[in-house]
């Protein structure tokens, strides 16, 4: 138990206090401020504004529901097209030769589906139809109101009558809105759709739509063929005459200058090719035989390759490996004996010798590679001028065989540009044989069974969907606009960075009418969870508890006494005191001559206190309203003498006035050991919870935690509590 010169002199104290209040509220100071939407905060506020969510939804889905059912049923015919990729191409032979040349290009596919829903081809069908008198494809004009009508007629104004070609263009309009194609751009696959009101007319009209189609395309096909048929027939008559005229020409002119061709080329040419030949040979020799000399007459070893006396290039070899052995004896005289032993000077004669006859050999190489050299020169010398002279004749003959030869090319091109033409004239005499569409219809439009909009029971399943959509932003909308309010303890932890004591429920008309809770029931529950909440808060039971609001009319009052009530059995022996402080309006059903301003005259506290219907607990009343000013009552002086004189109860509980309101309360704070602060759920505003818990901590004083009453249960919502997790427990308590 705190004893009661800590309560006395909390006021001189308020460093301390203030310290601990900071230690204790600074990891709840921390908490931030959020405010995010998830899917559980949704349907928690769809449940809390369970009505709204479902007036909302009920209005939606009737409303869906009625334009749903109000929709014209329209029936889609549908037919499967593919096309076909061998085009008629005169300029290629090989695309008509091989039907798979154009496999890879689906350009063509888009070009089809352009024709397909062009306007050109509807204008055709509409026509064939006769759709320009039908009405639901050619809407008559809009009456106009009788004013409107008698006032154009006046003036002269008035709207002509839709002529011919303006009911065909919207017929035609009207017609392309209803026909759709698609192709997914990987196949040749075209799906082509039309939209009617009648199953049987749909299906007619696009059966038409597609042999019309087919037919254009045909008929356009032919017209190409004709003309290129024509084209071609000219030109190879034109070509024929022109190739009979060259090769008379031709022959002409080689018998004139006696061009008898010999294997392919007449006699210069192949004179002149075979001394060239004969003298490339020769200056290759002649480049061997120079490099052969150039090696031996520079010193270095021979090339079997390059040496024309084969027998002296191996008689050198031989000298060179008599040379090394002879070399190889004298430095091993030379090592064993020393060089003035005879034997050594045998050896460096002998070792002269060998190189002495090196010398020799080499010199008539030399000799006869000069002599090689010499006549390969005077080889490429002969051939050189006889090339000359035949590079001579053969020029004589070049200018007539150029010409002759420009005769022959000439003769072969025509020839064959006259086969290419003759044998694509053939083709595409065969082409106009045998010409269909390049679009082959795979399935045929079908009579549809079942109309294709609109799909009633989807639609009513989305505008279910939709229904709860807006119902449930309904509800948020709803829920916003009430936002800002303490409705939940976790949002109002977060406002203020205080945590959640206790919710008090909504009481019931006995519990109003007595302010006792009965034993087990939801009631005593809450205010054992204050209890509990308070005394850990605080670090055991406090002797000087405060009650505060933010703003009158809060449940503070009925709080308070419920909880001095309440903490009766708890202290046991001791006695409860509960102390109005609230100067400014009467407290009901208490009745006292002297109360609390009678004891701050200096009566005693048995002449000023009132006992209370639960043994145990006194009543100390303030006054009639007006009696003393509250301004001056409770300064710090005069609390230091209430607290002091209230020594002998184990608990006091201060109930005081609205903090937000006034400051009378500010010296009772300062002195508790434990302030609690009272707001009302879904009334009592967040900004309004911030401003008291400001005016508090100016004091210095400990704010334990925040206390919600008169809250509904059904309603109420934060973390782990929420309504059905009260239907569950409801049972577990006493009714």
């Amino acid at each position: 138990m705190m004893p009661v010169s800590q309560g006395a002199n909390a006021l001189d104290a308020s460093g301390d206090f203030a310290a601990r209040a900071a230690a204790i509220d600074a990891p709840f100071l921390e908490i931030p401020q959020r405010h995010s939407v998830t899917l559980a905060s949704l349907l928690a506020i769809a449940w809390r504004r369970r009505g709204t969510f479902a007036a909302a939804a009920l209005l939606t889905f009737a409303l869906a529901a009625a334009i749903i059912l109000s929709l014209q049923s329209r029936y889609e015919a549908e037919a499967m097209v593919m096309v076909n990729p061998r085009q008629t191409n005169i300029a290629n032979v090989q695309s008509v030769q091989d039907p798979t040349a154009s496999l890879s290009d689906l350009n063509g596919v888009r070009s089809q589906m352009e024709i397909l829903t062009s306007d050109g081809l509807a204008r055709r069908v509409v026509l064939d139809l006769h759709l320009q008198d039908d009405p639901t494809f050619v809407k008559p004009p809009r009456q106009a109101v009788p004013l409107v009508s008698w006032a154009a007629r006046v003036l002269g104004s008035g709207r002509a009558p839709a002529t011919a070609p303006h009911k065909v263009e919207q017929a035609v309009g009207e017609y392309t809105s209803r026909l759709a194609a698609f192709s997914d751009g990987k196949s040749f696959i075209i799906k082509l759709s039309f939209t009617a009101t009648d199953p049987a007319f749909a299906q007619r009209v696009l059966a038409r739509h597609l042999e019309l189609f087919q037919a254009d395309q045909v008929m356009a096909k032919r017209k190409v063929i004709t003309a290129a048929e024509g084209w071609f027939a000219g030109e190879l008559q034109s070509l024929q005459a022109k190739l009979l005229a060259a090769e008379a020409k031709q022959q002409a002119f080689r018998t004139s200058r006696q061009l008898i061709p010999a294997a392919g080329e007449t006699i210069p040419s192949r004179e002149l090719s075979t001394i060239t030949n004969q003298l490339t040979a020769a200056r290759a020799e002649l480049q061997r035989q120079e490099a052969r000399y150039a090696q031996l007459a520079s010193g270095g070893e021979t090339t079997p390759g390059l040496d024309t006396a084969g027998q002296s290039s191996e008689l050198l070899q031989r000298l060179r490996e008599q040379e090394s052995l002879a070399t190889q004896r004298v430095a091993q005289l030379e090592e064993t004996n020393g060089e003035n032993f005879p034997a050594v000077a045998a050896a460096r004669s002998s070792l002269a010798a060998v190189r002495a006859r090196i010398a020799q050999q080499r010199q008539r190489l030399t000799a006869s590679a000069a002599s090689d050299v010499a006549i390969a020169q005077a080889a490429v010398g002969r051939l050189e001028a006889a090339q000359k002279d035949a590079g001579q004749r053969f020029a004589v003959a070049s200018d007539s065989e150029l010409m002759a030869a420009q005769l022959d090319r000439d003769i072969d091109a025509d020839r064959r540009l006259y086969d290419d033409l003759l044998l694509r004239s053939k083709q595409v005499s065969i082409q106009g044989q045998l010409q269909e569409s390049d679009v082959q219809v795979v399935s045929p439009p079908g009579l549809p069974l079942s109309p294709a909009f609109p799909r009633r029971f989807m639609l009513l399943a989305v505008a279910a969907m939709a229904s709860a959509v807006v119902g449930t932003l309904a509800a948020f909308a709803r829920d916003v606009l009430g936002a800002g309010k303490a409705t939940a303890m976790d949002a109002m932890g977060a406002a203020c960075g205080l945590p959640g004591l206790a919710v008090i429920p909504k009481l019931s008309k006995t519990e109003l009418r007595h302010a006792v809770a009965s034993p087990g029931s939801h009631l005593a529950a809450s205010l054992q969870t204050l209890k509990n909440s308070i005394s850990f808060r605080s670090g055991g039971r406090p002797r000087v508890t405060v009650f505060v609001s933010a703003l009158p009319a809060e449940g503070k009052t009925l709080l308070a006494t419920m909880y001095a009530r309440s903490q009766v059995a708890a202290c046991g022996t001791g006695r409860v005191l509960l102390i109005d402080t609230d100067l400014r309006r009467r407290r009901d059903g208490t009745v006292s001559s002297a109360g609390l301003q009678g004891l701050l005259r200096g009566l005693p506290l048995a002449e000023c206190i009132v006992a209370d219907v639960v043994p145990g607990l006194d009543i100390l009343p303030s006054a009639s309203k007006g009696e003393m000013d509250p301004e001056t009552v409770f300064s710090a002086s005069n609390v230091r003498e209430l607290l002091a004189a209230t020594a002998a109860y184990e608990c006091v509980i201060i109930d005081t006035p609205p903090i937000g309101v006034v400051d009378d309360a500010l010296h009772l704070v300062a002195a508790a050991d434990a302030n609690v602060l009272v707001a009302r759920w879904n009334r009592t505003s967040l900004a309004s919870i911030q401003h008291a818990v400001q005016r508090i901590r100016i004091t210095g004083a400990q704010v334990v935690g925040v206390v919600l009453t008169a809250a509904d249960m059904s309603r109420y919502r934060s973390g782990a509590d929420s309504p059905a997790t009260f239907v569950k427990r409801r049972a577990y308590y006493i009714s």
